[in-house]
């Protein structure tokens, strides 16, 4: 909550608060910043500090302060004191955000108008980084009529291990990382990772630096090996943040060389078909934002290319190569692969009211969310550039989202994702439009009462693809379908799946220490062969599972979970208990984009690709 209050009544604590007041990228930074003072004023590409000039009818902001707190608070006498030496270690440990970091993530300043909004906003951005836990700003009337605005945040622990494990993998892992995500206290990011399946091995690194010489432009980049080559990718870009920003800017480089898995079944037998993939892509534009907040217009324009091509053909995942497979297996694929050369010049255009409510143990354990509520709309639309590319087509790009509240405790919203390309030269007995993907996501929330310890989700998820010209399939069975099922179960181009979750939050002794909560679900679906290869309809199907989810340290917005789920209707059997561990969720608002969908698509060329920060959902 923020609202005018007193200062804490721990006088030490106040008084300490008062105290402690890739080369194409770079070379793109360098050529917009080009001496530190015009850096300086590319960091201010957002609105600048309301009321910096002018009059103040509310008064100004005389003051701010930091005050940053460590991963644990050893502060509460009630806890269990037991564990202190671990948690003083851990402490000890952690290297504390910098202030100057923190700083830089707040849309006002000293000097501006005091306005609750932008204290509200500054703390929905905070939230959504990966280094602070909690955060809480409010203002104090000072007798001069200005404010002193107190900034107080927890640390996130930023050193992770994550461990991934898939269906029917049992507790094998199909992938780990380890990755650091305030290096130094200066919120970088730097991870390695290793991802294997039966024939794949991924490994690479990571890095991540939101604040380039202390502006808001971020640089990232990542280097891989993969089976069949490499994976390399580059991103500098200026983001909108919040409501508050109106400019924004993005360059994108991407290399990425794999295996596109299909599943089919081969004289009643499952087997894998690997096929060779080389993508490249780039993009480079703009965009700006203008209007009130909360009602804003965006406008931008991106100049993109992407190149798909397949270097050998298709063959059996067999790493002894002990399988043999007529040559007719592989006909449903090659009837639908098309090399993509593509350079098009596009037009983003939005329309974005939304407003937002504070909620506690939605998506997290007993962390506090921002909820975006209202209507957004983006569509981005452009012609391929003839000469460049090898086709001549219109890409089209739509992005729908619309969220509301019914009453207290029942919260409900949608997101609808839709992208095809108008080949404007299609035979006759060819469809006009075609690598036509979708995605629907409707949920909903319902907690009794404000300080529930118990929240009741369900979900609506339907994910299809028509007319694909490039390596595309959908399974039933995966972590984006019916979690209780193989990830095999009936192999598709269209599939609808419904889930009810109850998520409870369990505390404990240790509640200091960590967030517990339970988890008890059931999946409902089915799937539609549609024109994908070796694509199958199949009956309803559904599971259940229950599950734990734990978020470290206390109030953490990043959730593990571990679930164990079966399938109904077949008869009980230890073998078809399938055993998850990951984080996030897999339902709801952070559903974001189904894997199986965008695997065959780079993300949707719309504004929201500037990265509006404050969306981030957990």
């Amino acid at each position: 909550m923020i609202a005018s209050r007193r200062l804490p009544t721990d006088r030490r604590r106040a008084r300490g608060a008062m105290g402690r007041h890739w080369m194409s990228g770079f070379a793109m930074v360098l050529l917009l910043s080009g001496t530190p003072a015009v850096l300086h004023g590319a960091s201010n590409l957002g609105s600048a500090a309301p009321g910096r000039r002018g009059e103040c009818p509310g008064g100004r902001i005389s003051s701010i302060f930091i005050d940053n707190h460590s991963v644990f608070d050893l502060a509460d006498t009630q806890r269990d004191q037991r564990f202190d030496w671990a948690l003083r270690l851990a402490n000890r440990l952690h290297i504390p955000t910098r202030e100057q970091v923190i700083r830089r993530e707040l849309v006002f300043e000293e000097g501006g108008c005091y306005d609750p909004e932008l204290l509200r906003e500054s703390e929905r951005v905070l939230r959504t980084s990966d280094f602070i836990a909690t955060v809480d700003i409010f203002g104090v009337r000072q007798p001069d009529g200005s404010y002193h605005v107190i900034v107080d945040t927890r640390d996130e622990w930023s050193t992770r291990v994550e461990v991934q494990t898939g269906p029917n993998t049992g507790l094998q892992p199909t992938g780990i990382s380890l990755r650091e995500t305030n290096l130094l206290g200066t919120a970088q990011q730097a991870s390695v990772f290793y991802l294997r399946s039966r024939e794949e091995r991924v490994y690479g690194a990571s890095y991540l630096n939101p604040q380039l010489f202390g502006t808001r432009w971020q640089v990232g980049a990542a280097a891989g090996k993969t089976p069949i080559g490499s994976l390399l990718r580059e991103t500098v870009e200026y983001p909108f943040v919040g409501e508050t920003g109106r400019r924004a800017a993005r360059h994108h480089i991407e290399h990425h060389e794999r295996f596109f898995r299909y599943l089919a079944m081969q004289d009643g037998s499952l087997v894998e078909v690997l096929v060779p993939e080389r993508r490249r892509s780039f993009d480079l534009g703009g965009a700006i934002r203008f209007g009130e907040r909360g009602r804003l217009t965006s406008l931008g324009a991106l100049l993109a290319g992407e190149w798909v091509s397949y270097p050998a053909p298709p063959r059996l995942a067999d790493p002894r190569g002990e399988t043999a497979a007529p040559d007719s297996l592989f006909d449903p694929i090659l009837e639908h692969l098309d090399s993509v050369a593509d350079v098009r010049a596009m037009v983003l255009v939005g329309q974005r009211n939304v407003y937002y409510v504070t909620r506690r143990a939605l998506d997290t354990v007993n962390g506090t969310e921002d909820v975006r509520l209202g209507m957004e709309v983006e569509m981005g639309f452009g012609r391929s550039i003839i000469g460049l590319s090898s086709q001549d087509d219109l890409l089209l790009d739509l992005a729908v989202f619309g969220a509301g509240q019914i009453g207290d405790g029942l919260l409900v919203g949608t997101r609808a994702l839709l992208e095809g390309k108008r080949d404007h030269h299609s035979p006759a007995d060819k469809p006009e439009w075609r690598d036509v993907l979708a995605q629907l996501n409707v949920w909903t929330y319902w907690q009794p009462s404000a300080g529930s310890r118990h929240t009741l989700v369900g979900a609506v998820a339907a994910s299809g693809g028509w007319s694909a010209r490039v390596p595309f399939q959908l399974t039933l069975g995966s972590a984006s379908g019916l979690r209780g099922r193989p990830f095999h179960l009936s192999t598709a181009a269209q599939r609808v799946v419904g889930s009810l979750e109850a998520r409870s939050y369990l505390g404990g002794p240790l509640s200091h220490v960590f967030d517990l909560g339970s988890v008890a679900f059931v999946d409902v679906g089915r799937s539609w062969a549609g024109d994908a290869p070796f694509g199958v309809d199949s009956p309803v199907h559904a599971n259940v599972g229950v599950g734990l989810r734990a978020a470290f340290p206390p109030g953490s917005r990043s959730t593990f979970r571990f679930d164990v789920a079966a399938p109904l209707g077949s008869g009980f059997r230890a073998s078809e208990l399938v055993v998850s561990l990951g984080l996030g969720q897999a339902i709801g608002r952070a559903a974001r984009e189904d894997p199986e969908l965008r695997r065959s698509s780079p993300r949707g060329r719309s504004t929201s690709m500037f990265s509006v920060r404050s969306d981030r959902e957990y």
